[in-house]
């Protein structure tokens, strides 16, 4: 049944994100402890472009194939095909163009061209997995490709750690990341049940590219959006600058990093399922957002109050900057994790152009914000981000009311939860950190150790008392994980 699939995949997808986000936050810590802001700051110069030329090489045709219904096959050597030929083109016309855009970025690194060069190989190598990908979460099955991103995480953290050991400077993380996408892929091919071949019709290419070019559009803008700012940071404030920007976005967004992959990967096609019976589908996607509020914004507050420190006891002084940036920019991955969902309920039943329109408006007041915001440093561009995110917010879930037929106070009832029980969870740490654990001279790990526990308590206290039934409820979901699939019910709060 879907019902239980969907529980099934969405445990899945949570333990391998949960594995693989765990694996990759350790191996930034150790890296930023290691290397410099300016490295980092060269590697996201990098990725900005790299990610820029990515957004083209799929097509959108993933996400055509898990909302075509029937046979899909045919569609799927077709898609293939098309993706592994733009894919190598991509990449050829990136590295062309690496010269250029190290000048433009003012890298003064002698290595920088060869650096940024490197990273484009790894459009072509993603490109030959992404079909396989889009198959299996079409199928629901997510334990096969939850195997295939734990062995990248954990082959990105060996490879670029112990580089990094060696001296390897920003060459660690760029052969990291090329090492965990060769992995990644020949896992995907090894574990898919399917082999597309490099056959093409002309009918599907069309039927394919009409749906995926709204994914594209979709694909642009977003990656606009949330990359204007390391183009901006980097291009006004420098690399150094760009370095403490990037490991605090990574820091203050990892809720909205985990979650919105979480969600994304399992509700798609989920919510594709329901697109014929919309009080199902408001139903789901009023249950998901109510555990995914549960789970970002406490996590989004412990690192708006605890941020500074952690960054002075794990990182050291050399990243004391980016403390600033992470406060600002916590409030933003709670935003992001909270509005993934609705981006996915607009592509299952049909309207993905519906994001890009609301995404082009929010890129439209964030860049001017962002450059006026530059002149009070990266702490300035956070805030600036954070504010335009918060303006925007209401007006992304607009059309979903009208869809759904949803009332905000619906949706207000399914964060009351999580957002009430953080409330009582913020109160505590800000009054343990200065009037106890400081004034006791308390600082370094012991200070993380015990506002840790005191935060796992106060919360799950907070949460008892507010909303019981949510507590309840997540306990139900994670017993349903544990038994064998055949004693699972469908009456669960996502059937």
């Amino acid at each position: 049944m879907l019902a239980e699939q969907v529980v099934r995949s969405m445990g899945w997808v949570a333990v391998s994100s949960g594995a693989a986000r765990v694996t990759e936050f350790v191996s930034l810590a150790i890296l930023a402890i290691v290397l410099s802001p300016d490295d980092f700051g060269l590697v996201a110069v990098a990725f900005l472009i790299a990610n820029a030329v990515a957004v083209f090489q799929g097509l959108g045709l993933a996400p055509a194939l898990i909302q075509r219904q029937g046979e899909v096959s045919d569609a799927a050597n077709t898609a293939f095909t098309l993706t592994v030929v733009t894919g190598l083109g991509l990449c050829a016309a990136a590295v062309v163009a690496a010269p250029g855009i190290v000048s433009f970025f003012s890298l003064e690194q002698t290595s920088a061209t060869m650096i940024v060069a490197l990273l484009f190989l790894k459009i072509p190598i993603d490109s030959f997995g992404l079909i396989q990908e889009s198959l299996l979460e079409k199928s629901l099955r997510f334990k096969l490709k939850s195997c295939a991103e734990v062995s990248s995480a954990i082959t990105f953290a060996m490879v670029s750690v112990s580089m990094a050991l060696a001296a390897g400077g920003a060459w660690s993380i760029v052969v990291g990341h090329l090492a965990g996408s060769a992995v990644r892929t020949s896992l995907l091919w090894r574990l898919s049940p399917h082999r597309p071949s490099l056959a093409f019709d002309f009918g599907l290419a069309k039927q394919l590219i009409e749906y995926g070019k709204h994914i594209v559009a979709f694909s642009m803008i977003n990656f606009a959006l949330f990359n204007v700012d390391y183009l901006i940071v980097g291009k006004v404030l420098g690399s150094t600058a760009l370095g403490l920007y990037t490991l605090a976005f990574n820091i203050s967004n990892l809720p909205a990093t985990s979650l919105t992959h979480v969600v994304s990967r399992v509700m798609f096609p989920a919510y594709s399922r329901l697109q014929d019976n919309m009080p199902r589908l408001a139903g789901s996607f009023l249950a998901t957002l109510r555990f995914v509020s549960f789970i970002s914004i406490p996590l989004g507050t412990v690192i708006l109050v605890l941020s500074p420190e952690f960054v002075m006891t794990v990182l050291g002084s050399k990243w004391q900057g980016a403390i600033p940036v992470v406060q600002a920019l916590a409030v933003l991955g709670l935003v992001r994790s909270l509005l993934a969902n609705v981006g996915e309920v607009y592509k299952s039943v049909g309207r993905p152009d519906i994001t890009p329109k609301i995404h082009l408006a929010w890129l439209l007041a964030l860049a001017p914000a962002l450059l006026l915001a530059t002149r009070y440093g990266v702490a300035g561009v956070g805030l600036a981000e954070t504010a335009v995110a918060g303006l925007i917010a209401p007006f992304y879930v607009l059309s979903l009311n009208r869809i759904l037929d949803l009332r905000w106070r619906d949706l207000l009832a399914a964060v009351y939860p999580g957002a009430m029980s953080s409330l009582v969870l913020a109160g505590v740490l800000v009054l343990l950190q200065d009037p106890v654990l400081r004034a006791l001279g308390v600082h370094g790990f012991p200070n993380l150790i015990i506002s840790g526990f005191v935060a796992v308590v106060a919360y799950l206290l907070a949460a008892f008392f507010i909303s019981r039934d949510t507590l309840f409820q997540l306990r139900a979901l994670l017993r349903l994980l544990s038994r064998p699939p055949a004693t699972v019910s469908a009456s669960h709060p996502l059937s």
